[in-house]
Parts: C-alpha cells; structure tokens; sequence
C-alpha cells in the first residue's frame, strides 16, 4: 500500500470525513460547531496552501495536515462531545480545537488568503468573549503568528523567498503554541465537562507535550501525523481507569498515557519550567534537534512512559 492509499484508508475509515477529500467552497457564514463546516476549513486551508515543492504534488507533505487529522482523532474518540453533527460548545478538546481551526482560518483571512467569512459562536451558553471571530477582536499577537505563517506560505508559492521544511516548520509551530498557550489560558471552566479528573489530567499533559514536540519542529505533515495517532487513546478517561493498567487500552495507549500523566504532574513545577528554558534553547542547536526529532518519532511508533526522563537526559547530553 503507497503513502497515498495509507492516507486516503485512514480517512475513509471515519465516514464522517470521507466526503471532505476533494476542494471545498465555503459560504459567507460558517459554524466552526459544525463538524463538517470545521472540516471545510481545514479542506480550504489545505487547497490554498499548495506548495509542491516542499509539499509534493499530492500535497500530502502540508505541514497543515496535523490541524485536520487530530479534528479526526478527538472526534473518533468521542472528546468532542457530538451530536447531531454539532460540537459541544462546552467541549473542552472542541473548545481548545477552536484556536486551532477557526483562529487559524480568521488568520489566513488576515492574510488575504480568503475573503472575509462571518464566524458563528458556540449553539450553547458560553462566555463569546472567549472566541474570537474575525482579525479585529482576535488577540493580535496570536494572530499575527497565524498571519505571518500565511504570508510566508504565499511567498513561497509566489517564489519571493525559499526555505526548508524545517524553516517553515519553525513558523508554524510558533503559531500553533501560541494557540495553545492561550488556549490553555482561557478554557479552565471547560475543564469540568470532560468525562472524569483523570481525562482532565491527560488533556492537560497532552497541552504541553505538544509545546516539547514544538521546539524539536516535529514535522506535521499527513503521514508523521498519522503515525503519531495510531497509540492515542481510542475513546476520553474515566474515573476509575489508572494508566498503564487500562485494560481496554493497548500496552502502546497505556505507556502514552502514563507519559501524558508524568508530564501534568510536573507541569507546574520550578523543574519543569526550567526544563522547558533548557529544552527551548537546545533546541536551537540542530544536531540536538535532529536527536529529538528521532526521539520523538520513535516515541510516536513505540511509546515508553520513559519519554520524560530521555528528555531530561538529551538536554543534559546537549548543554
């Protein structure tokens, strides 16, 4: 089975996606709690954002990819509360997903990538101050980040300047953090409609994990963000499941989870920050960059509950 057929199985597995394959026109309205709607974003960011030479000519290397194919998976495992084709407006993942969407999205039309497009709120009663729908009430420093990432892609597709994968990897993660972070920042409330406090706990320890893979540039392209996939948990934590002994849970699942658990519990410790000081500047050295990368990858194929701890020791190799 080629790369090609690999993606195009893997969407067809979730029906709900099968029929957003081909380009997609949006209206001058769009309600991003929609699921279909917040797929055609995805589909028109990815259309507008061709660049076969460093995407390929099936486009399949947009570093875009990783936006859409995690939509994918918190559908799939039921974290984003649907019904009726709806998102729940109170949906924790929905709600962080939202930032990486429609914000996204309101940035590539900042960009002059498309034209403007009315944003609606969430269907439920939630604090609208919270989503921001158009580039005036959007918080300008994140969304000059998704702008400037925009602008870039378009000066590359119109041959103004050139870079490696790795370069504009850099740019995109920058704006994706920075989603995140904010993100994180404003959806505690939100927090206590996931299924159980152990849920909350690997949402959290997934929120900034992603900001570690971030500073190695982990490449998010179709076929790294699928594999990343395979050993996510399949459906939200309960009360009673204790990771590594989550019985309907493969041994891969449960090593990611005890992973995602170390990480929230050190998250706010002065350790922690200062890994993350240490981590961030190593970072910046590309044979250190390069050894994280491999790490991580290895981590996304085979997961060990031992990620953490040869973290810790590449910054330590690394000073």
């Amino acid at each position: 089975m080629d790369k090609t057929t690999k993606i195009c199985v893997y969407f067809l597995s979730i029906s709900i996606f099968a029929v957003y394959l081909s380009s997609c026109s949006l209206p001058d309205t769009v309600n991003p709690w929609n699921i279909e709607e917040r797929i055609e974003l995805y589909d028109n960011m990815l259309n507008g954002t061709k660049y076969p030479t460093l995407f390929g000519d099936d486009n399949l290397g947009n570093l875009l990819w990783g936006l859409p194919l995690q939509l994918m998976w918190q559908n799939n495992s039921g974290r984003l509360m649907v019904v009726d084709d709806v998102i729940y407006g109170k949906s924790w993942w929905g709600c962080m997903n939202y930032y990486l969407s429609a914000v996204p999205y309101i940035g590539a039309m900042n960009a002059g990538l498309f034209p403007n497009t009315t944003i609606l709120l969430p269907p439920v009663d939630n604090d609208s101050s919270k989503f921001c729908q158009s580039p005036k009430i959007c918080n300008t420093t994140l969304l000059d980040k998704w702008t400037h990432y925009f602008n870039t892609v378009q000066d590359l597709q119109s041959g103004k300047i050139n870079m490696t994968v790795d370069e504009l990897m850099e740019v995109l993660w920058e704006a994706h953090t920075g989603s995140i972070v904010y993100a994180l920042s404003i959806f505690t409330y939100e927090l206590n409609y996931l299924a159980s406090s152990q849920e909350q706990k690997f949402g959290i320890g997934w929120g900034n994990f992603v900001q570690i893979i971030a500073a190695a540039r982990f490449v998010t392209n179709a076929t790294e963000v699928h594999s990343l996939q395979v050993n996510l948990p399949y459906r939200m934590l309960n009360e009673d499941d204790t990771p590594g002994k989550i019985k309907d849970f493969t041994e891969s699942m449960n090593e990611v989870c005890e992973a995602m658990f170390d990480i929230y519990h050190l998250h706010n410790t002065s350790i922690y920050r200062l890994f993350i000081h240490e981590w961030d500047k190593v970072m910046e050295n590309v044979d250190c960059r390069a050894k994280a990368q491999v790490m991580i990858n290895n981590f996304f194929h085979s997961p060990t509950k031992e990620i953490i701890s040869m973290l810790f020791s590449l910054v330590e190799h690394c000073k």
